[in-house]
């Protein structure tokens, strides 16, 4: 792979080392969520950035909240689980 956010470019290499393309270039489907963080990222003090960030990341700790209650669920361990 060229780059595993925008990828571009996609090559199998065979045992001599030649390498081989595959599939064709994909659009980036999450464009507009990267301009969203660009904009915060280039302008975190403006008021309207503060609040969106603040948003944010309280969406993600309940997501990630919801995401672990449902791993815990269906039985799926880690190791790091046991340091807790």
């Amino acid at each position: 792979m060229d780059n595993a956010a925008d990828q571009n470019e996609v090559k199998r290499v065979d045992d001599q080392r030649n390498a081989h393309p595959i599939g064709q270039p994909m659009e980036n489907h999450l464009i507009s969520e990267i301009k969203d963080f660009a904009k915060i990222i280039n302008d975190p003090n403006k008021d309207l950035n503060r609040q969106l960030r603040k948003q944010w990341l309280q969406l993600a700790i309940q997501v990630n909240r919801v995401l672990y209650e449902l791993r815990l669920s269906a039985g799926i361990r880690f190791d790091a689980d046991e340091l807790k």
